[in-house]
């Protein structure tokens, strides 16, 4: 995913002299409150904010160009049947004589915008909304005319990314119908152009699986009052433009309110394991005001050669074959269980839980058998294949049992040798004075205490 909220701040220069300081950020088309991604649905639509916190005079545009106009269109508001001005897209803040004028030719599609000569008020000027019409990135041209009438200002980048459309009945929010669809075409495949499986084929890979359902989970409750995109906005700060963010290089931050993490049945997260020992480990949640409907993680290992994990799933029906790795998720579709445990690769194991409706509750989600096979310590991470979390692993030293089963000598019963050995050794009594090695018997006790 790309840049998670657009706030681009530009300072307007006029014969040297700074004007205002203009704002371009994306909101829901509806209420206008701004939206934390730059994703949009395709047949979906977004709005395009401009606001300001000055009053001065402010000319410039928003346009699409070339094969770009093939990914999206800009559509003005209230358009005045008497003249080209599209009264509907600009507001009370921009001034009365504000224009917002439509343009269109053979290379170039969108709107010329200005504040009024006069009474401009600094706010909300401008809205122009945003239509996707196929998936893909869609950048959008910010024109600032105190920099140039024909060419985007290179240093603001807008880019909007055109998502599959995971609303499969097109009532506006994506929530339990909608799973419906989806889990009917579970493991469907054969999917093809232009269904592809009533739209459930997500990724159009030409099946539905675990891809598909991970993208269909990350806009769950789309469209419903309250719903809060995934992950949080990447912001560039006012008066930045010298080092402005680029939206396909933003690496997304991590969610601190979910916590992954392998540990032992005690919590531990960092333990001692004797070589041909195996041990039952877990992979846990905690989360802090946060619902996890999908999980996908992996288990690697650092370091193959020193340890495996069984991957054979638990079957409590096969007393021959019981297998040890087992979904322990509460509640969730056991039907989706298919993907994990079992779905492994050399140096690890992956597990795949779900439940739509409610959410998954915390505490052991999963659990599996290491077994040490050499000494040395081994490392064994998480891989998420969801938005980011923390992440925590386990830490295992691993010893040989020769030398951690080594006898012990107690202390006392070495004293009790020393002892003796003074009481017969007329060699030891003639080399040492009996005072001195009643005092180094004394340090040997004291040593065990």
């Amino acid at each position: 995913m790309i840049c998670h909220k657009i706030l681009i701040t530009i300072i307007i220069m006029l014969s040297g002299v700074v004007y205002a300081q203009v704002f371009v950020q994306l909101c829901d088309p509806c209420d206008l409150t701004p939206i934390l991604t730059n994703q949009v649905m395709v047949g979906k639509k977004c709005s395009l904010q401009i606001y300001s916190d000055a009053n001065d005079l402010w000319s410039g545009g928003l346009f699409l160009s070339g094969e770009d106009r093939e990914m999206g269109v800009l559509q003005g508001r209230g358009k005045d049947p008497n003249s080209r001005d599209w009264k509907g897209s600009h507001l009370e803040a921009a001034g009365p004589m504000a224009k917002v004028y439509a343009w269109n030719d053979s290379e170039i599609g969108g709107f010329d915008i200005y504040t009024s000569e006069y009474s401009c008020q600094a706010g909300m000027w401008f809205l122009v909304d945003y239509l996707a019409l196929q998936e893909g990135d869609c950048p959008v041209g910010y024109y600032d005319h105190s920099f140039s009438w024909t060419q985007p200002d290179p240093n603001i980048p807008i880019s909007i990314e055109n998502i599959p459309n995971v609303d499969f009945n097109d009532d506006g929010v994506v929530d339990l119908k909608d799973f419906m669809i989806f889990a009917s075409h579970w493991l469907e495949e054969g999917c093809s152009d232009p269904e592809w499986c009533q739209r459930t084929d997500v990724d159009k890979d030409g099946e539905v699986g675990l891809t598909d359902l991970t993208l269909f989970t990350q806009y769950w409750l789309w469209g419903t009052p309250g719903y809060v995109t995934p992950s949080e906005p990447n912001t560039v700060e006012p008066n930045s433009v010298e080092s402005p963010v680029e939206p396909n290089n933003v690496e997304l931050p991590v969610d601190p309110n979910v916590i992954f993490r392998i540990q032992d049945e005690t919590g531990l997260q960092e333990i001692t394991l004797n070589t041909g020992d195996s041990i039952c480990l877990y992979l846990a949640k905690q989360t802090f005001e946060k619902d996890v409907f999908v999980i996908s993680l992996e288990v690697n290992i650092s370091d193959p050669n020193l340890g495996w994990i069984d991957n054979t799933e638990y079957n409590p029906t096969d007393p021959n074959n019981p297998g040890t790795a087992q979904i322990l998720a509460s509640p969730r579709m056991s039907f989706f269980d298919y993907y994990g445990p079992g779905y492994t690769q050399f140096d690890g194991i992956q597990f795949a839980m779900v439940n739509i409706g409610q959410a998954i509750s915390d505490g052991p989600i999963s659990s599996f058998v290491y077994t040490a096979t050499g000494p040395g310590d081994v490392v064994l991470s998480l891989v998420n294949y969801m938005s980011p979390v923390q992440l925590e692993q386990i830490v295992i030293h691993q010893i040989n049992a020769e030398s951690s089963s080594q006898t012990q000598i107690d202390p006392n019963t070495l004293a009790e040798f020393l002892e003796n050995a003074w009481d017969t050794s007329r060699e030891l009594q003639s080399t040492t004075t009996e005072a001195e090695w009643n005092a180094f018997v004394e340090d040997v006790k004291s040593s065990g205490e």
